[in-house]
This record gives C-alpha cells, sequence and structure tokens, in this order.
C-alpha cells in the first residue's frame, strides 16, 4: 500500500509539471489505466486552477519581469503563440498544452491573453481529458515495453 501512494502522487506531481511524462511513468509503476488516466487529469487540472485562481498577479509579474530584463518581444516561439491563438484561440492553447507546452506555461498564456476564467477551464479540462486519454490508451494497450527504459528496475 505505501508504495502506491508515492507512485500515485508521483504520476500527480508529474502531470502538473509536464503532462507528457506522466502516462509512461504510471505504466512503467504498474498503475492501472484508470488510475493512470484520473491522475493525469487530475494533476494538470490542479495547475491550471492555481494558475487560473493566482493568474492576474501572476501575469503583472511576468510582465514587470520581462520589462525589467529588455526581454526581445518577437521571439519565433512568441511569433507561433501569436499565430495560435489568433487562429484558434484558447481552445488551440488548451489542445497543445499537454503536448507541447506544459500545464503551467500553458495556463500561463492562457491567462496573459486575456481568456475569461471559465473558457480556460473548460478547454483545458476537455484537452485534459482528450490526451490523458488517447497517451494511456497508446501506452497501455500498444503494450508499448517502456520498463525496459527503466533506470531504477
Amino acid at each position: 500500500m505505501g508504495k502506491w501512494w508515492f507512485l500515485a502522487a508521483g504520476v500527480f506531481t508529474t502531470a502538473m509539471l509536464k503532462f507528457a511524462f506522466a502516462p509512461p511513468a504510471a505504466f512503467v509503476g504498474g498503475l492501472p489505466l484508470w488510475g493512470a488516466i484520473l491522475l493525469t487529469i487530475a494533476g494538470m487540472m490542479t495547475t491550471v486552477g492555481i494558475v487560473v485562481v493566482g493568474g492576474i498577479p501572476l501575469r503583472n509579474r511576468i510582465v514587470a519581469w520581462q520589462r525589467k530584463r529588455n526581454k526581445r518581444r518577437f521571439t519565433r516561439r512568441n511569433r507561433m503563440i501569436v499565430k495560435i491563438w489568433s487562429r484558434f484561440g484558447i481552445w488551440g492553447i488548451a489542445f497543445l498544452t499537454p503536448i507541447l507546452f506544459s500545464p503551467p506555461i500553458g495556463s500561463i498564456l492562457a491567462v496573459s491573453l486575456g481568456a475569461p476564467r471559465r473558457a480556460i477551464l473548460l478547454s483545458m479540462f476537455v484537452s485534459a481529458c482528450f490526451w490523458a486519454v488517447v497517451m494511456c490508451l497508446a501506452i497501455y494497450w500498444l503494450n508499448i515495453d517502456l520498463r525496459r527504459l527503466n533506470p531504477f528496475s
């Protein structure tokens, strides 16, 4: 029982920080499919909730930090983000958050681009559910052998 709690906490924390690494971690650890899906969704949505609730103060700090650093504003990455936002809106950012960005970065982008809180929460939840199911099913049902890559076994 003790190992399961550590494993669940690890998968949850991994999903909070980098969504794409959580399903492989759950598989390697031996969690059931439903547990991997639920923990992955819960981890991402916890991060999204924290960022959305504290979003405006966080946004103000980031803007002040960028101005202080005199960061170049039109980088290749910034142009890509603006292009996604202008074409697809919050749904584009939410769809790409689990695979391209990480949950903290995607949430900060959504807040800083001015999306409403409800829209951020809904779109991120739909995206988390979709990608958690797709990634976990791909790993569990296709039986991708990740266990041989585990350096701790």
